[in-house]
């Protein structure tokens, strides 16, 4: 619909958008309960693709006699929060408007929300215009989100070691094997020095791999299988220090992989945030971030596969095992009619993570995993 502006509208203004879809032959949809449904063919509004699905029968939980409305996302696009409603216009005059807020957008993100009991079948009948309904929806982007990024636990690091020595040296890059026979160390090597107070709160795995020098109070740490940058980034963060955007537009993967290994979850979900970003996620690269995915349990990155599955019909037998298992159920649960209108089951991986911090909950788990301990934590609620 064009919309004409007379004057500068103020900042504050409600900037709405809206598309007309019309479902014709209304009358004679199919509408078996829970089961029949029509859904429209994509548009964009908003700056995001949509599908409208209606179900002139009911939901599963409608009401008898009521008809379910829900918008579906489509597409790819920035994070956004959207507020939309519904208006079923009949003619001459707007009836029956519903409305809701809070649907959540998300890069390569496959979200929907509406209602079971949109409005009495027998009324929609009667606002036709012919033998057509015609359903305006009306949508506004309330504000643009970011990617979930948790607290770094080591935020107050630094008043736990001032004044004191450091009494580890952390050997990271180069060769595992010359260690023993070099005198120095070689160019692809950096030595880095740390405190054991700190590390032993913030990163106890690196404490694991401690070797005493012989006839030294200094404990001696060897990192050979992280490049010395990567490293400086994974000490900076367990002093409480954030990363630079440079370093997580870069090095985001080999920081996933640093952080894993060394059991540092935050760390380790800051950078997956990053790495989601940029990667491409296409049939050559699909398998690869399946994996990846599964051998550092990323989440997020887990659900962008998916959705490019999801969306794109992309024939999974192709993959390999190590691929296919990864998957474990996670196309059906995002195909699911039901799973989309479950309370949690909707959720996208960046709103389960904020809502398990928020409940100070693990939040490094699988979908599944946060899912379920969501479901438990709001028993006791």
């Amino acid at each position: 619909m064009t919309i004409v502006d007379v004057g500068t509208p103020p900042d504050d203004f409600e900037r709405w958008e809206a598309h007309l879809v019309r479902f014709h032959d209304f009358a004679k949809l199919s509408k078996q309960k829970g089961i029949d449904c029509t859904r429209s063919p994509k548009f964009t509004c908003a700056g995001h693709s949509w599908t409208l699905q209606i179900h002139p029968g009911g939901w599963k939980t409608s009401s008898d006699g009521w008809v379910a409305m829900f918008l579906y996302h489509q597409g790819l696009g920035s994070v956004s929060k959207i507020k939309f409603n519904f208006h079923v216009k009949d003619g001459s005059h707007e009836s029956r408007a519903r409305t809701t807020t809070g649907l959540v957008v998300e890069p390569n993100g496959f979200e929907g929300d509406g209602y079971t009991n949109f409005a009495m079948r027998a009324d929609l009948l009667n606002l036709c215009v012919g033998t057509t309904l015609i359903v305006e929806v009306r949508m506004k982007v309330l504000e643009q989100d970011s990617f979930f990024v948790p607290q770094n636990p080591s935020s107050n690091a630094l008043h736990t070691f001032l004044g004191e020595t450091p009494n580890i040296v952390f050997e990271a890059g180069g060769n595992q094997k010359r260690r023993n026979t070099r005198s120095s160390l070689d160019p692809a090597t950096a030595e880095f020095r740390g405190h054991e107070s700190v590390l032993e709160n913030h990163a106890p795995q690196l404490l694991k791999i401690i070797s005493r020098e012989k006839g030294s109070n200094k404990a001696r740490v060897l990192i050979p299988t992280v490049k010395p940058e990567i490293f400086r980034h994974v000490l900076r963060y367990a002093y409480g220090g954030e990363l630079p955007k440079d370093a997580l537009e870069k090095h985001s993967k080999e920081i996933v992989e640093a952080a894993s290994h060394y059991a540092m979850p935050q760390l380790k979900l800051t950078a997956e945030a990053w790495f989601v970003q940029t990667a491409q996620i296409n049939e050559d690269t699909l398998e690869g971030h399946l994996i990846f995915s599964r051998n550092n349990n990323l989440a997020l990155l887990k659900e962008a596969a998916v959705d490019f599955i999801v969306k794109s019909g992309f024939d999974t037998d192709g993959l390999s095992d190590k691929a296919q298992i990864s998957l474990s159920g996670d196309i059906q649960r995002a195909t699911n009619e039901a799973a989309r209108l479950d309370k949690f089951c909707k959720m996208r991986v960046n709103e389960l993570r904020k809502r398990l911090e928020e409940k100070g909950l693990d939040i490094g788990g699988s979908k599944k995993q946060m899912i379920d301990a969501l479901r438990e934590a709001a028993k006791s609620d």
